[in-house]
């Protein structure tokens, strides 16, 4: 695979998980991790976020503030994650206690910047780095419902192993 990854590493179709049912009306707090399953060869597989839209019926809620590492500092408009360092069982906040409306969800998009090798990347354990391209600069994840029991917790789950591809035409681009 660290071959395959030498010239350009492309994010496409994430496997995750996410966990909730929900229905009713009002509001719920909702709180958002990432995770990534363990993969090989690799040093980082960095992405930053700049923007996570929660597709609904009438308004859409757009996220475009995050926690900062330091709880005493205000929020960023950025939020760079090394996926390889959230595995298996460890995670990183991503959103923390947002208020949004009770009920279904068509999509949650995650905005990543890509394209920009100080923004989104994949570096090899011998230090080559490359950027990441994003089929349309956005992770499309699938539906889901807010209750309003409590926080809603959800965590997405990257499995790197088989999201991260290698695209020959743009390798040659880089050339």
């Amino acid at each position: 695979m660290t071959a395959l990854l030498r010239k350009l590493a492309l994010l496409t179709a994430l496997p995750l998980l996410i966990g909730a049912c929900s229905s009713g009306n009002g509001t719920a707090d909702l709180t958002l991790l990432i995770s990534d399953a363990p993969v090989g060869d690799l040093a980082s597989v960095t992405i930053t976020i700049d923007q996570i839209t929660l597709n609904r019926p009438g308004t859409d809620v757009v996220i475009d503030s995050f926690p900062n590492e330091d709880p005493d500092l205000p929020d960023t408009d950025t939020i760079t994650i090394d996926l390889l360092e959230v595995q298996g069982l460890d995670n990183v906040l991503v959103v923390d206690g947002v208020e949004v409306p009770v009920g279904d969800y068509q999509n949650m998009r995650l905005s990543i910047i890509d394209e920009d090798i100080d923004a989104s990347w994949v570096e090899e354990v011998g230090g080559a780095r490359f950027p990441i391209k994003v089929p349309s600069e956005e992770l499309k994840l699938g539906r889901f419902e807010v209750l309003d029991e409590g926080v809603q917790t959800f965590v997405l789950e990257f499995n790197l192993a088989k999201a991260l591809t290698f695209n020959p035409k743009q390798n040659a681009d880089l050339n």
